[in-house]
């Protein structure tokens, strides 16, 4: 196998961190990119995989929580917490309420009672 190539992020296993719990990951440690690059890739893995995300950038660290398992349907879409429908993901959720005018007054229930936000561009999940 040889050195990795340069300019190329070495290869992470995500699904150790795909739990709902917070992983602070060290620049030098866990990921040799900058804060920004690796953050932008936790977000660009999150969006793959079609589950959530909470992330928050510091000097040397990022803290992340990938929000998994729980993230197929049904997803019950709630408006001041009536239900209006229900659909099957997490990206179904998402596409669902962005596609409405009343999308800020709009919340999504996940499986096992998790709630999640519009943040303005995707589902944030509220801790």
């Amino acid at each position: 196998m040889g050195a990795p190539k340069l300019g190329r992020p070495p290869k992470y296993n995500w699904e150790q961190w795909i739990d709902n719990k917070e992983h602070i990951l060290r620049r030098g440690k866990d990921f040799a990119t900058p804060v920004e690059s690796f953050a932008t890739l936790c977000r660009a893995r999150a969006r793959a995989l079609d589950i959530g995300i909470k992330i928050h950038r510091h000097q040397d660290s990022v803290h992340v929580t990938f929000i998994g398992g729980q993230l197929p349907g049904p997803w019950k879409i709630l408006h001041a917490g009536d239900q209006v429908d229900t659909v099957g993901s997490y990206k179904s959720a998402n596409a669902f309420i962005s596609g409405r005018d009343d999308r800020a007054e709009l919340e999504a229930e996940a499986p096992g009672g998790y709630k999640y936000f519009w943040n303005g561009t995707f589902l944030e999940p509220s801790f």
